[in-house]
């Protein structure tokens, strides 16, 4: 099955955020932790994972402090990401 993950690499991976907010999560001792998840379309054979991010952005618009942790890491990260012009932005505009 092909599959199209628009997610980076190491430490932003699927895996590699979802440690970062549960590290952030107790540094900050976030009493409710979410769970960060893609979102996920498949067709046929093909399956696309869409950036986790979108779920780290909803978390900010929630007021999660270790999603707004990895939204300025995200910010400051000069690496090219699929999609991450449009995440920056929307994050940076406050627009839904």
């Amino acid at each position: 099955m092909p599959v199209h993950d628009y997610n980076g690499d190491g430490e932003w991976s699927v895996g590699g955020v979802v440690r970062r907010y549960d590290e952030y999560s107790r540094q900050f001792h976030v009493a409710s932790q979410r769970i960060l998840q893609p979102q996920t379309h498949t067709e046929g054979s093909t399956r696309w994972v869409y950036p986790i991010m979108t779920a780290v952005v909803q978390g900010i618009k929630d007021d999660d402090p270790a999603c707004t942790e990895l939204g300025i890491d995200f910010i400051c990260e000069s690496k090219s990401f699929p999609f991450g012009m449009t995440l920056k932005c929307k994050r940076a505009a406050n627009t839904p």
